[in-house]
């Protein structure tokens, strides 16, 4: 990949980095990724927004690590997370900022429309 080309992708993440994206997230239908889910098993969400789908993922035995960089949303979801008294932890940054989180089964990140599971 040469110069203009990485150029043009970090000024391109810069413009969505600074984009108020919460009305426009879709959600991922959340009783999709039953099949994939087994109790125990840790999961991350990246751009988990208030934590619908990683509150879910909690309540279905999983111990979930949810990021997101809107900082809004992250309290939103550590406030429904212990209303509910679910087991899901929330961060609030960038996904590419975090060097320790360890490793996961379950990755889902809603803003792609991606989940990959652990075989």
């Amino acid at each position: 990949m040469g110069f203009h080309a990485m150029s043009r992708q970090a000024s391109e993440y810069a413009r969505w980095r600074s984009i108020d994206y919460r009305p426009t997230l879709r959600e991922i239908p959340v009783d999709n990724l039953a099949p994939y889910l087994r109790s125990g098993q840790r999961a991350l969400e990246i751009g988990c927004n208030r934590g619908r789908t990683a509150l879910w993922l909690g309540r279905h035995g999983l111990d979930v690590l949810g990021i997101d960089i809107n900082g809004d949303a992250i309290v939103e979801a550590r406030t429904s997370a212990q209303i509910s008294n679910v087991k899901a932890h929330f961060i609030e940054g960038d996904f590419l900022d975090q060097t320790h989180l360890g490793k996961f089964d379950l990755l889902v990140c809603p803003g792609f429309d991606l989940l990959l599971a652990s075989s």
